[in-house]
């Protein structure tokens, strides 16, 4: 296939923390990929509970990102009604230890958005 496709991308909090001004690898790698997600015609979903995340752990470099993805119209905001109906209700009735059930629903926002995106 020619050309790029544009696509809705879910980016967790911890992108945004780790995109620091240090020069370590992963501090350099999430800087790289939310570089890449503005030039390339990329857009980046952010739901209500995305964006309480972002803004208690984004880095300055993340904050000022998230101000040219804005800028250039480029933040999906699905609603609440748009997000998959009973995912969190199934999630919980699976047979998992306390501790995994505890990470699985601290993140399970991040697949809703992203079901209910691209």
């Amino acid at each position: 296939m020619s050309g790029k496709m544009s696509r809705a991308i879910v980016i967790d909090a911890s992108v945004a923390r780790a995109a620091g001004s240090a020069e370590h690898p992963v501090s350099t790698a999430c800087r790289d990929f939310l570089i890449q997600i503005l030039r390339i015609c990329h857009r980046v979903v952010m739901t209500v509970e995305i964006a309480e995340e972002w803004k208690k752990h984004q880095s300055g470099f993340a904050l000022r990102w998230r101000a040219a993805m804005e800028s250039k119209r480029k933040v999906v905001r699905p609603s609440v009604a748009e997000l998959p109906s009973g995912l969190r209700e199934q999630a919980e009735a699976l047979p998992l230890p306390p501790r995994r059930m505890s990470a699985l629903l601290k993140d399970l926002h991040l697949v809703e958005a992203a079901l209910a995106t691209d």
